[in-house]
């Protein structure tokens, strides 16, 4: 949640969050790109100020105050202990309980309705009936198997306590449509391409059955990275991945019931490590292409991609990532739970997703190419929280490219 707190951040303040169609989440980053959707418009009130220099920074006065601020103070709770409790006699009061708090910290009653028209916001659950990604926009929800009905009506806290009911605590949330008029959404059904499954087929007469209650749980399940809902979409694909991976052991546990937990998390990490890999090599076929005496490229898409867990790769315009590697670590290796985080490892998690995102920046060719080359920026939003050593910081600053 706070990583892509500050992920967005520098997006909005080198000019780009305007430009953005979809943005697309799960999880934890459905929780932070829902509060960025209910105060969209006030947001790009952040101007720079009247005779800033071309191509300083906007302010990020209103970003701070509407969206990381609130989801600070969110992280000063932990919420999901009460929910699991709740959740020990009746299972899905767990995402009931989560649900609620997010009305009141976060959403009140707000509908998905009231989101802006664009960008197009997605949130991403998962269906438990089938493993489909579910998932509910402004005015469509839905997944490939079972079709695509109204959501307008829908509270945004109920769409985001389904994106981020993870199992077995914290879900299922039992989704009841309100709208009896199913369709297929070409637009919409044109990305479950990207995810096929065996044995997904549903015969019609059995529909009705399935879309009674739908249970769903986070996600990142189907889809860490949440980008099935817009692969086919045109444009430039930025993804951030705020997911946590499965550390290495040296001596695994082998009984039964370890094995099994350990074998499960193994095979949880698999999806998200493939559609990361596939669309680096897909960038990486692209460039080495485009190198070749400008032959045709079949994958020509624009994007960049990110992550929690690694440290930058080197740039060949920029000096390498002046980041502490082992707070680095640190906060990688934080637990993924709705528990309370100490205000400094708060202030470094905004931090480190600020700087990741500006790091992957040189990888988007259109900030690259004529007068718009890339600024690393040196400042980050809580400089009392440092991440940069600071030598190596100032080493990069004196050999250019970076705007101390």
């Amino acid at each position: 949640m706070l990583f892509h707190v500050g992920t967005l951040w520098r997006l909005h303040e080198l000019g780009l969050l305007p430009q953005v169609s979809q943005i697309s989440s799960v999880s934890g980053g459905s929780i932070t790109s829902a509060v960025l959707a209910l105060q969209w418009h006030r947001i790009q009130a952040d101007r720079a100020p009247e005779g800033r220099a071309a191509g300083r920074v906007p302010d990020a006065t209103c970003y701070r105050a509407l969206v990381a601020v609130p989801l600070m103070r969110l992280a000063d709770n932990t919420i999901d202990v009460p929910a699991i409790l709740a959740g020990v006699l009746w299972s899905s009061a767990a995402a009931g309980g989560i649900e609620a708090v997010y009305k009141r910290a976060l959403y009140d009653d707000a509908r998905l309705e009231q989101l802006p028209v664009i960008p197009s916001f997605i949130f991403n659950a998962t269906n438990l009936q089938s493993g489909a990604v579910w998932s509910f926009r402004r005015d469509l929800m839905g997944d490939a198997l079972l079709g695509y009905t109204s959501s307008g009506r829908v509270h945004l806290a109920e769409a985001v306590a389904a994106s981020t009911a993870f199992p077995p605590f914290l879900s299922p949330l039992l989704f009841r449509p309100r709208d009896t008029q199913w369709r297929e959404s070409p637009s919409v059904k044109a990305t479950a391409a990207l995810r096929r499954r065996k044995g997904s087929k549903l015969n019609p007469a059995e529909l009705e059955k399935f879309r009674e209650v739908v249970p769903l749980v986070d996600g990142g399940v189907a889809d860490n990275l949440g980008i099935e809902s817009i692969w086919d979409a045109p444009g430039a694909l930025l993804i951030s991945d705020g997911g946590g991976t499965t550390a290495p052991e040296a001596r695994p546990a082998t009984n039964w019931l370890s094995q099994m937990i350990r074998v499960l998390e193994l095979v949880a990490d698999q999806p998200s490590e493939l559609r990361a890999n596939t669309f680096i090599e897909l960038q990486r076929l692209r460039d080495r292409t485009t190198d070749l005496a400008g032959r045709h490229v079949a994958y020509d898409r624009d994007g960049a991609y990110w992550d929690v867990g690694e440290l930058p790769s080197n740039h060949r315009q920029y000096c390498p990532s002046p980041v502490d590697a082992k707070m680095i670590e640190a906060l990688w290796n934080l637990e993924t739970r709705l528990h309370a985080l100490p205000e400094i490892e708060q202030k470094r998690l905004i931090n480190w997703g600020y700087h990741a995102a500006d790091y992957a920046m040189p990888y988007l060719r259109r900030l690259m190419t004529g007068t718009r080359i890339h600024q690393m920026s040196a400042r980050l939003p809580f400089p009392e929280a440092s991440i940069f050593v600071e030598d190596r910081l100032e080493e990069c600053i004196a050999r250019g490219n970076w705007d101390g």
